[in-house]
């Protein structure tokens, strides 16, 4: 997504006062080995990826678009083929009362 920030902001304007934003996304950043990894996959298949972000920068980015971050949890997907893993993260965010 080219500006996650915009569709951040649509949701805070759209979502009510109990209800829960839920972002996952991966996390490439999170480790140097993970984005060297995709960086070099990136490279190979021509995947694009507007943000590389860590859960911190995540987190971060849902904070400055106006939202109360509650719960950050990041979860190491692995590859046991290549012997490598990929970083989930989740943000869980509320609309600030």
């Amino acid at each position: 997504m080219k500006t996650p920030s915009a569709a951040l902001r649509e949701a805070l304007r759209v979502l009510g006062p109990s209800d829960v934003l839920l972002v996952p996304t991966y996390c490439h950043a999170e480790t140097e080995d993970n984005l060297e990894h995709y960086l070099h996959w990136a490279s190979k298949s021509g995947h694009k990826s507007y943000h590389l972000f860590t859960c911190d920068t995540l987190c971060a980015l849902v904070a400055d678009c106006g939202f109360a971050v509650e719960e950050r949890v990041v979860l190491e997907i692995g590859e046991e083929r290549q012997k490598r893993s990929l970083n989930l993260g989740y943000v869980v965010a509320r609309k600030p009362a």
